[in-house]
């Protein structure tokens, strides 16, 4: 890896903040639990035989995972309409909610071994699990070398306003009732 950074920014940023980050490149997102023992492995493997703690179900069928592949976001190539109808699929921007991404972005030598989605129509259909347009699998194990940088997100969360005002309304509302006695 040639470089590492950390980016801090507010859970309604992720869209105006990072995505313009990770457009053009092709990524691996994982935990930063994840992200230390790829460290110390060399490399990031595929979870074909579900040994690797998944935060998200439907990993398990997933159509790369299921043949061996290291799942890979490839912005390269897709449109403004691709990548915004991506993360109704999956929310790859921050996809573990509680744990922040790491985004583990591949070099150009890494390029040729990407395995299109597409792939999955002839296979599958529209069966196949994948994410159309951005989801990518690499054939094997990818080697540390051939990933060119690392952003580590730090994702600051925030009280969307509804809930915060819902719960003022519910504190606003104890404090107006009378209190009960209970009798014994």
């Amino acid at each position: 890896m040639k470089n590492s950074e950390r980016l801090r920014i507010r859970e309604s940023e992720l869209r105006s903040v990072l995505l313009p980050r990770l457009m053009g490149q092709a990524f691996h997102v994982t935990t930063k639990r994840a992200h230390a023992r790829i460290c110390r492995d060399g490399s990031i493997k595929s979870n074909q035989d579900g040994k690797l703690r998944s935060e998200y179900p439907q990993s398990a069928v997933s159509y790369f995972r299921k043949r061996g592949c290291v799942c890979i976001f490839d912005l390269r190539t897709a449109t403004a309409e691709h990548v915004n109808d991506a993360p109704l699929k999956f929310f790859f921007l921050n996809p573990f909610h509680r744990a922040n991404p790491v985004f583990l972005v591949l070099g150009d030598a890494a390029y040729e071994q990407l395995i299109p989605w597409s792939v999955s129509i002839p296979d599958e259909g529209c069966r196949a699990m994948v994410i159309p347009y951005v989801e990518a699998g690499y054939p094997r194990a990818v080697p540390l070398a051939l990933v060119d940088s690392v952003l580590i997100v730090d994702v600051r969360r925030e009280v969307p306003p509804w809930r915060a005002k819902l719960e003022a309304g519910i504190k606003m509302q104890r404090s107006s009732q009378p209190e009960r006695s209970v009798k014994a």
